[in-house]
């Protein structure tokens, strides 16, 4: 269950709930607190152009009844010259506390984790 954070966010809606969602798609966990979400702009590790997006603090409990694990942050960068376009068609990288996505990682989490949510 993903808990949101009570601070102010100028995020984009649509895409912080994306960048939620995939964080219980990579953390394969339904016990996530999100803590903070920001906007970001900026270009995206190993990829030239601009992005825009969002960048979320959150934690995982691996277990009910067991202790919240350390911070992590995710960020997911969105291509800004597409803005009618849904999000999750505009996603161009997510950078996860392990490095950013392969474009081939993140085909597949598009194909087979987002398009079915």
């Amino acid at each position: 269950m993903l808990l949101p954070a009570g601070c102010g966010v100028d995020a984009d809606g649509e895409q912080s709930r994306l960048c939620r969602v995939i964080i219980a798609g990579l953390e394969g966990s339904d016990s996530i607190e999100v803590l903070r979400v920001r906007a970001v702009a900026r270009e995206a590790r190993g990829r030239r152009g601009p992005g825009e997006g969002v960048e979320i603090d959150y934690r995982v409990r691996p277990d009910v009844g067991n202790a919240w694990g350390p911070a992590r942050t995710l960020t997911c960068l969105f291509d800004p010259s597409r803005p009618s376009e849904k999000a999750v068609d505009r996603i161009v990288a997510v950078e996860t506390p392990s490095g950013p996505l392969s474009p081939s990682r993140l085909y597949m989490l598009k194909r087979f984790w987002l398009d079915t949510q």
